[in-house]
């Protein structure tokens, strides 16, 4: 089981986890996702599916990112189009409020994609 984790407040904080990395309060998500959308241009997001359990405490869905290149993996920024997949599943508060973020992403695969394109030559 999971222990919930407060901030300094004592109010209980959101929790994202990515890449075996939790990325705990708000303020701290906001920076993750500055610095992961930055390294992709032209971002276009596309929910493939999404489903929930019977009380909607558990959310998951599977989804699809496209864009250009712009350093993601620690590539050089050469804007050849990438797309790749991920999952994610959402612990949901009694109150409706999103408590803790798994995410998985096809890391793996989108590297491959990049070598192909000569994108992870330095």
């Amino acid at each position: 089981m999971h222990e919930i984790k407060t901030n300094f407040e004592g109010r209980t904080s959101t929790i994202k986890r990515t890449g075996g990395v939790d990325v705990v309060s708000r303020a701290k998500f906001k920076e993750w996702a500055a610095a992961f959308v930055a390294k992709i241009n032209d971002l276009r997001f596309e929910v493939i599916e999404t489903f929930q359990n019977d009380d909607g405490s558990r959310v998951a869905s599977r989804w699809r990112i496209a864009g250009k290149n712009n350093g993601i993996l620690g590539t050089p920024p050469d804007q050849q189009p990438i797309s790749f997949t991920g999952t994610a599943v959402w612990a949901v508060r009694e109150d409706g409020k999103l408590y803790h973020n798994w995410v998985e992403r096809s890391s793996f695969e989108l590297f491959q994609q990049l070598r192909q394109s000569g994108s992870t030559r330095q």
